[in-house]
């Protein structure tokens, strides 16, 4: 995978202080399951499905999934942010179908947002500093074309 982290580029792009800023949708989430981290995880943590989804700050997929199982990662910055099911919207990012073997077509999103969220206390003291970073999404303002 290249070297690209939440914190770099879309991060600072996307929602700082409420602004938003128009970046790009992928998801290429499929049935899976990981074992658990030791310990109790945080809300925030997302272990098992971070950068299955999220926000490029490239019009690209954030990953693609290959026939035989390869995952093929995006270039640019990116970021998968924590969606509460309490905000509008959240569901309509995830009916794009995924298709196995072929990258899913970005969509264009704008949508603020926050780091800094006070349940990064309740990660594992490993991820506290993946929790703080996460961009815990509040609103799209805009998602598609």
């Amino acid at each position: 995978m290249p070297n690209s982290s939440p914190q770099a580029g879309v991060a600072a792009t996307t929602a700082v202080r409420s602004r938003a800023r128009r970046n790009w949708w992928s998801n290429a989430s499929v049935g899976h399951s990981c074992a658990a981290p030791i310990g109790k995880t945080g809300e925030l943590e997302l272990y098992c499905h971070d950068r299955e989804y999220g926000i490029t700050e490239l019009n690209e997929p954030i990953m693609a999934i290959s026939h035989d199982g390869f995952f093929t990662a995006g270039n640019g910055p990116w970021l998968t942010p924590y969606l509460d099911t309490a905000v509008p919207g959240i569901r309509e990012l995830f009916r794009i179908p995924n298709r196995v073997g072929q990258a899913a077509v970005p969509i264009p999103i704008v949508v603020t947002g926050r780091f800094d969220d006070p349940r990064a206390k309740d990660c594992r003291p490993d991820a506290i500093d993946l929790c703080r970073h996460r961009l815990v999404l509040e609103q799209i303002v805009r998602f598609g074309a």
